[in-house]
Order: C-alpha cells, then sequence, then structure tokens
C-alpha cells in the first residue's frame, strides 16, 4: 500500500487523545506535540514493521476519511483486519467498525464482542449501547445497561456519564435522581472528559450506524436482510457468563 503524502493528510483528524494506545507512546507523543498530520506517518511505519496498534490507528485515520486520494472503505480495512487478525483488542475494535461501516452487522459485532471477552472497556461500552438501541439484538435496557454499567466499573469514563445520566433521566437503580444531577453538574464542571459528550464520543458512534439499523426488525436482521441465526446472543451471554 503505498504512502500518501503529507498534503493527503487531513489537517486536524479529531481523534481523542484518550482513544491513542499506549503501547506505541512514541507516535503517541507525536500525535500530542506535533499534530496529527505528522503522526500519521509516524503511525505508518510502525504499521508496515507489524505494530498492531499502529495498524488499527492508520485504519480509523482511513475510515474517518482523513486521507485523501484513496479507497477508504479498502485502506481502513486492510489496516483494521490486519490488526485483529493478531488478536489485539483495540484493532478488533476498530476492525468491528469497519465491518460495521461496510454493513456487516453480523460481522461487525462479532468483533466487538471479541474485543470485549478481551477487557476493552469502549467495546464494552458500545455493546450496551448495541443493545439498548436493539442493533444486532432484541431491545433490552436492563442487559444494556449491565453492559455499559460493567464498562463504568472498569474505569472507562464515557459509561460512567453515560449510567450518571441515565439515573438522573430517572433510570432504575441505586443512585437517586437528584444524587444523579448533582454529581454530574460536578463532573461536567470539573472533569475535562465532558469534552467527549457532544456528539456522543469521537467517532465510531456517529458512523451512521444505530441510524441505518432502526428499521422494524432490525435486531434480527443483518442489512443485506439476512436473519441472524442467534449466535450474536450465544457470544453476548459467554462474554457476561465470564465476568461473573
Amino acid at each position: 500500500m503505498r504512502k500518501p503524502n503529507l498534503e493527503d493528510i487531513a489537517d486536524s483528524p479529531v481523534l481523542l487523545p484518550i482513544y491513542l494506545p499506549y503501547s506505541e507512546r512514541a507516535a503517541r507523543r507525536k500525535y500530542l506535540e506535533d499534530g496529527p498530520r505528522l503522526a500519521f506517518f509516524e503511525y505508518f511505519e510502525r504499521a508496515k514493521s507489524g505494530s498492531s496498534a499502529a495498524q488499527a490507528v492508520l485504519a480509523l485515520y482511513y475510515l474517518f476519511g482523513w486521507v485523501a486520494n484513496v479507497d477508504r472503505l479498502e485502506c481502513a480495512r486492510h489496516w483494521a483486519s490486519k490488526s485483529a487478525s493478531s488478536c489485539d483488542e483495540y484493532g478488533q475494535w476498530v476492525f468491528s467498525w469497519v465491518l460495521l461501516e461496510e454493513k456487516q452487522l453480523a460481522a461487525g459485532i462479532q468483533q466487538m464482542i471479541l474485543s470485549a471477552e478481551q477487557g476493552f472497556t469502549p467495546a464494552i461500552h458500545h455493546l450496551g449501547l448495541f443493545v439498548i438501541n436493539g442493533v444486532g439484538f432484541g431491545k433490552d435496557m436492563e442487559l444494556g445497561m449491565k453492559l455499559v454499567g460493567l464498562a463504568a466499573n472498569m474505569g472507562h469514563h464515557v459509561s460512567k456519564l453515560f449510567v450518571i445520566r441515565y439515573y438522573k433521566m430517572g433510570g432504575k437503580g441505586p443512585i437517586t435522581k437528584i444524587f444523579a444531577y448533582l454529581f454530574l453538574q460536578f463532573v461536567e464542571l470539573f472533569d475535562p472528559i465532558r469534552r467527549l459528550l457532544p456528539g456522543n464520543m469521537f467517532g465510531p458512534s456517529r458512523l451512521i450506524y444505530f441510524r441505518q439499523v432502526s428499521v422494524e426488525n432490525a435486531s434480527r436482521r443483518d442489512v443485506n436482510g439476512e436473519i441472524i441465526d442467534g449466535s450474536l446472543e450465544a457470544m453476548l451471554e459467554n462474554f457476561l457468563a465470564n465476568q461473573s
């Protein structure tokens, strides 16, 4: 795969630093210090040398259209599949979004579950959102919140805010509505993670998927119309059984 030119890279990709893998410290530091355009080439070289984390980051660059004059999805799939094939939990999560963008619902959620099984909290969080919205599964608010709560207990900040917002809106659980309201005010005033709230996180969840799969019976069908055979439910049940 050819190496893009500097002018092909978008001026200001908005991949939040908390989603940059720490295993690639030099590239991450370059992203923070020199900006995403120059950091792209650091990730590109590391990806070519076999770094699964760098391959996953490259896939996001392509997936979100931050690289011009290329086939966006073809390049994203190339790097994401390489990363996921190494059983990298970050790569599996990214590959999931590539597959979902390609309208491969079952395959995408399977990758999300594989990532969640390795304890990757963004994947667990998104599984919860899928269940809540009936994407790939029957709608189940209680089960979805259980997944989001699991991610929150494991330290995922967005999940923590999601749970607090849920209780603030009157969701059933041990936190009172008034406590949730006061706590959320504190978080939004003093926690820099509040920047993640607009747009529902950094990107994947704006990829179109919830809108595309909102039709009746979508939870039982892939986007090409094929009925999902229940394997997703079995995988999810197995994942939850291993968390207890």
